[in-house]
C-alpha cells in the first residue's frame, strides 16, 4: 500500500540470544519472524479495500461540500472514545470542527450501542449524517429510525456480525466493519479495533479529497496515538498490522501536540527513551474506562478532544477524581466478593465457576472485579448485581425500570469460551454477548439459582485443566541470565498485549535473601545467586497483592522451607523508574518451594 506516512526502522541491532529464542518459540519461521519484528508500515495489507468504505467516504465528502452538520456516535469505553475522538480531529484538520458534534450513550440509562434516543438527539441538532464508530453494527432498530427521520447513517465498527440475527444487517447507508458477515478482506484487518477502522475512514477520506483536487489534507500520521490507545486498551489480537500501527503510534505519543494526551504524562515519562505499552493499558486505559464505569464518560471524550492546555488540565483532574472513586468502589465489591468465594470454597473444597450476586453492588464495576476473582481463584467467575436500566420510548423519555432483573459480567479462566457456555443457557437470560473470554447479560432474578445449577453440570463435561487458568512461562533462564542486556532485547518483542503476551521467565538457580511486606498486600523480594551465595549481585522483585492470594506460600514459609528444597521463581522483566533513573526489576508471578522441571512449556 502506498502511503505518505514515515515507513520503518531501518536498522536492527543484534537480538539477544534469549529474546531471540522466545521469538523463534512464538514465530517458527523467518517470514513470521520478519514480519512480526517489521516497522514498514508500506507492508500493511490494503487498507482501503474494506466494504461500503468508498460509499462512506463519498457520503462524508458531499456533507464537506454542502456544509452538512456531521455528528460522531461513539462507545463509552476506550476504543470508543479515542475513535470519536480521531474522527473529531480529523475533522478539525479539515476545517470542519464548528459542524462535528460528538455523541456518547449514557452506560446506564442506554447501553452499549446506538438507540433510537440518540437519532432523535441528531435529529433536534439538524444533524443530516451520523458516523458511529466501534459500535452500530447490531443497530437494526436505530437504523430504521435513522431512514424514516432522514438522517443518513454511516457505521463502523469492529465488532462481531452475529450470523443467527434475525434481523440481519442494519439498514444503514455504508457499514464499514471487517467482521461483516460478507465482508472478504484481508484476514489481519479483522483485528482491528474500532478506532482502527475508524482511522482507515479517515485515510479514505483523505486520499479521496485529495485525489478529486478538493483540498490538500496533513499527514495523519498524528492521529496514529490514538489509534495505539484505542487498539491496546481494547484487547485485540497484536497481528502484524495492529503491531505497525500501535509502534507508530507510541512514537508519535513522544512528540504530538494534543494537550490531552499529553496531560497524561509527566515532563520525565516524555523525556524517556519510548513510551511503554504497560502506561498505555495500566494507567491511560483504566483511566479512561473509569468516567464510562462511573456514567460520565464525556469527562474522558472533552479531554481527548481538548485544544487547550489549561481546559484539558482541568478535564483530567476530573478524570484522576472520578478514577480514585471508581478504585474505591471497585477495592470494596471485590473484597466483598471474594468474601463470599471464600465462605464457601470452605464448604465445598473446590468450585468448578465463581456466581456471586449483591444487590448493592456499583454496576459499572462489576467486569473488572470479575477478572480479579479470575486471576485470584483460577476459576471462571460471575458477578451480578441489580439491573438499573431504563426503557425508551420514540421520543426519547424515559419510561418504567425493569422489575427484578439482574445485569451480570463473566470472565472466562483458561481454555473455556465463556459465550459458548452461556448460550447454552440462553433460554435463562433476558439477552446477552460477548467473546469466548467475556461476556454480559441480564437475566431475572428468580432464574439465578437454576443457571448457577445448569452452569455447574455444563462444566462437569468440560476437562479441568480446560476451565482453569494455567501456571505457564516462556523460558527457562538462569540466574546471571537476567541483566539489562535481556531487559534490553525484550523491547524488540514490544509492544505487549493480546496475542502477545510479556514474556514469562523461569528461574531455579536463585535464594530468597529476604523480603518486604508494602501496604499489607504487596511483596518485595531480593534474591542472590544459589549457586554463589557469596556474590554481591542481587536482584529485585516485586509481587503484587501477594499476600492472601489463593493457595501460595507466604514469604516466610519460602524463607525457611528454601534451605531443603531450594525455590522456583517465574517473573516477567520490566524496568522500575525512581527519581530519573531506570532499574531492572523482576515482576514476580508466583514462587515454588522445589525445583521445578526445567523445560520450556
Amino acid at each position: 500500500m502506498n502511503t505518505t506516512f514515515t515507513a520503518s526502522k531501518t536498522t536492527t541491532p543484534a537480538i539477544n540470544p534469549i529474546v531471540l529464542k522466545i521469538l523463534q518459540k512464538r514465530f517458527p519461521s523467518e517470514e513470521e519472524q520478519k514480519e512480526f519484528l517489521s516497522w514498514n508500515l508500506n507492508e500493511l495489507p490494503d487498507l482501503l479495500k474494506l466494504k461500503d468504505l468508498d460509499i462512506a467516504s463519498s457520503r462524508i465528502i458531499e456533507a464537506i461540500k454542502n456544509k452538512e452538520k456531521i455528528g460522531i456516535y461513539g462507545d463509552y469505553d476506550v476504543d470508543g472514545i479515542t475513535a470519536t475522538a480521531i474522527l473529531y480531529h480529523f475533522f478539525k484538520l479539515l476545517n470542519l470542527n464548528e459542524r462535528i458534534t460528538c455523541f456518547q450513550p449514557k452506560r446506564f440509562e442506554e447501553g452499549y450501542g446506538l438507540h433510537p434516543k440518540g437519532i432523535y438527539d441528531c435529529k433536534k441538532l439538524g444533524i443530516s449524517l451520523l458516523v458511529t464508530v466501534d459500535c452500530g453494527i447490531s443497530a437494526v432498530e436505530a437504523a430504521e429510525v435513522a431512514r424514516i427521520e432522514n438522517v443518513d447513517l454511516i457505521v463502523t465498527d469492529h465488532h462481531a456480525d452475529s450470523i443467527d440475527v434475525k434481523e440481519g444487517l442494519p439498514n444503514a447507508l455504508a457499514i464499514v466493519n471487517p467482521k461483516r458477515r460478507d465482508e472478504n478482506c484481508h484476514k489481519h484487518l479483522n483485528d482491528l479495533a474500532g478506532v482502527g477502522v475508524a482511522f482507515v475512514l479517515c485515510w479514505k477520506i483523505k486520499k479521496d479529497l485529495e485525489l478529486q483536487q478538493l483540498m490538500e489534507v496533513p499527514s495523519i500520521y498524528q492521529l496514529l496515538p490514538f489509534v495505539a490507545i484505542g487498539t491496546l486498551c481494547d484487547m485485540v489480537n497484536l497481528n502484524s498490522v495492529n503491531l505497525k500501527l500501535i509502534r507508530h503510534g507510541l512514537k508519535e505519543l513522544k512528540k504530538c501536540t494534543y494537550p490531552g494526551l499529553m496531560a497524561f504524562f509527566s515532563s520525565d515519562e516524555i523525556q524517556r527513551e519510548y513510551i511503554s505499552s504497560d502506561k498505555i493499558t495500566f494507567d491511560i486505559g483504566p483511566m479512561i474506562n473509569s468516567v464510562g464505569r462511573m456514567n460520565t464518560s464525556e469527562i474522558a471524550l472533552n479531554l481527548l478532544i481538548s485544544s487547550d492546555r489549561r481546559d484539558a488540565q482541568g478535564h483530567y483532574l476530573q478524570l484522576e477524581e472520578t478514577n480514585f472513586k471508581r478504585k474505591n468502589i471497585q477495592a470494596q465489591v471485590f473484597a466483598e466478593a471474594k468474601e463470599i468465594v471464600l465462605k464457601r470454597i470452605q464448604l465445598q473444597k473446590r468450585l468448578s465457576i465463581i456466581v456471586v450476586y449483591n444487590p448493592n453492588w456499583h454496576e459499572g464495576v462489576i467486569g473488572i472485579v470479575a477478572s480479579k476473582l479470575v486471576d485470584f481463584f483460577k476459576v471462571p467467575s460471575i458477578v451480578l448485581t441489580d439491573l438499573n436500566s431504563e426503557s425508551e420510548n420514540k421520543s426519547g423519555e424515559k419510561t418504567l425500570k425493569v422489575e427484578k432483573a439482574l445485569k451480570a459480567s463473566a470472565r472466562s479462566a483458561g481454555k473455556l469460551n465463556i459465550f459458548e457456555l452461556l448460550n447454552k443457557c440462553s433460554d435463562l437470560l433476558i439477552k446477552f454477548g460477548g467473546h469466548a473470554g467475556a461476556a454480559g447479560f441480564s437475566m431475572e432474578r428468580n432464574k439465578l439459582p437454576l443457571l448457577e445449577q445448569k452452569l455447574n453440570l455444563l462444566l462437569e463435561d468440560v476437562p479441568l485443566n480446560d476451565r482453569i487458568e494455567e501456571n505457564s512461562f516462556d523460558l527457562s533462564i538462569s540466574f546471571d541470565d537476567v541483566n539489562t542486556d535481556l531487559l534490553e532485547g525484550l523491547d524488540f518483542l514490544a509492544p505487549y498485549g493480546e496475542g502477545n503476551p510479556v514474556p514469562i521467565f523461569r528461574m531455579s538457580d536463585a535464594a530468597l535473601n529476604s523480603f518486604q511486606i508494602i501496604k499489607d498486600n504487596h511483596v518485595r523480594w531480593k534474591f542472590s545467586s544459589q549457586k554463589n551465595q557469596e556474590s554481591k549481585q542481587f536482584l529485585n522483585g516485586i509481587s503484587f497483592n501477594y499476600i492472601g492470594r489463593n493457595g501460595v506460600p507466604s514469604p516466610l514459609e519460602i524463607l525457611k522451607d528454601q534451605e531443603k528444597a531450594g525455590i522456583t521463581v517465574e517473573f516477567m522483566l520490566k524496568r522500575n523508574y525512581f527519581n530519573g533513573q531506570n532499574f531492572l526489576q523482576l515482576i514476580v508471578e508466583r514462587i515454588f518451594i522445589g525445583n521445578m522441571l526445567e523445560c520450556d512449556l
